[in-house]
């Protein structure tokens, strides 16, 4: 929850902390601007105090952004003053941090920073070496602002940041500079999936090829990661499914699965250059994760979509072979399966077009045509 006003006010008090009188009415109604979101109180008390030497009315000059509140507004609008205030201050070394920090969905390593370093053309020189001197004093200048973490015990030259502030400086990156964007997150695309075994046997491993998954997908590069990580190196095989069959690591596929979809939707995959049996094995085995995380009426959907998906290949004379054949009969003796939870055994669910019996005979004709006797068999 949110802080109260009085709370909100103690705690800008404090970070402004210069000693200056500070009007408690004053302080309560910049809390009320920012709706006692505790790290937009944190962040602006940080502003106001580096750039208005704790003035509060510094707070009326904080951008104007279209992002709901509910999505981080408050805090992302102080974030966006900060960086304009940084552009203007000419502090090159720390936006650069800012941009590879805005890449990360985990902690970032120091040798994946410099991978990304390594693959990116511009600020080399404003930051210098990884955790050299430059880049050690723009660290020290951000944590001060509370735009990157406190050093974690442990690893100390590790960077982290909070969920909100990795998402504005991701977004920021990607609509000021995609050229960066793109090399930044093919750098990393290489760098994890070159840090592991072909095929890991360990959570630990695996993670990584999944971190490589997610940032070839975030430049378009769904189809190379399908044949040459997810297929080989995740699953094993399409039956093995070895990363959640055997490592148990299903929140992580159906994340790296998500970036095939469009956003929020489970139903219809993205408007990139897939092929069919690259269609069909996401969609199945998506159906299938979610259905194991008991997200009942997504894997409808993921499944559904699936025959779908074969419909669409006859239409267009696109011959099916067993790969087809056998994708279609499993997911669609699931989405049978979850059709029968749901009650809907002869007539469809409203706002639904697909009832259990029919999906049933269609994946029994699929399984038929199968030349594998296991999906033969499953419907």
């Amino acid at each position: 929850t949110n802080l109260d006003e009085r709370a909100g006010a103690s705690l800008l008090r404090h970070v402004i902390g210069t000693g200056a009188e500070l009007d408690e009415q004053e302080l309560r109604a910049a809390v009320r601007n920012v709706d006692g979101h505790a790290l937009a109180v944190n962040l602006l008390g940080r502003y106001v105090r580096d750039v208005h030497a704790g003035r509060l009315s510094g707070r009326y000059e904080l951008q104007r952004l279209a992002v709901a509140v509910d999505d981080g507004g408050h805090a992302r609008r102080i974030m966006e003053t900060y960086a304009l205030w940084l552009e203007r201050d000419h502090c090159a070394a720390e936006l650069g941090v800012l941009d590879i920090i805005g890449l990360f969905d985990r902690p970032a390593a120091p040798k994946a920073m410099a991978a990304v370093k390594a693959g990116t053309e511009s600020t080399d020189t404003e930051l210098g070496e990884v955790r050299g001197p430059k880049w050690n004093r723009a660290v020290e200048k951000l944590r001060r602002m509370g735009l990157l973490n406190a050093e974690t015990p442990g690893r100390p030259d590790e960077l982290d940041a909070h969920p909100l502030v990795r998402e504005h400086f991701r977004d920021r990156l990607q609509s000021n500079d995609i050229e960066r964007w793109r090399d930044g997150n093919r750098a990393l695309f290489e760098y994890y999936r070159r840090q592991t075994p072909h095929q890991p046997d360990t959570a630990a491993d695996m993670n990584l090829l999944y971190a490589a998954v997610n940032h070839a997908c975030a430049i378009g590069l769904q189809q190379q990661v399908y044949d040459e990580v997810i297929v080989p190196r995740i699953w094993r095989t399409v039956r093995d499914s070895y990363s959640t069959r055997t490592l148990g690591m299903t929140g992580s596929e159906v994340v790296a699965l998500s970036h095939f979809f469009q956003p929020a939707r489970w139903d219809e995959l993205r408007d990139i250059p897939l092929t069919l049996e690259a269609r069909l094995g996401v969609l199945s085995s998506a159906g299938l994760r979610l259905r194991q995380l008991g997200r009942l009426h997504d894997a409808r959907a993921t499944c559904g979509a699936v025959f779908a998906a074969v419909d669409k290949a006859i239409d267009s004379g696109t011959p099916l072979n067993n790969s087809h054949l056998r994708d279609a009969a499993y997911a669609g003796s699931l989405h049978c399966e979850l059709l029968v939870i749901a009650g809907a055994l002869g007539e469809p669910l409203a706002g639904e077009t697909a009832a259990a019996e029919a999906v049933a005979r269609r994946a029994i004709a699929f399984g038929d045509r199968c030349g594998d006797a296991y999906f033969r068999m499953y419907p």
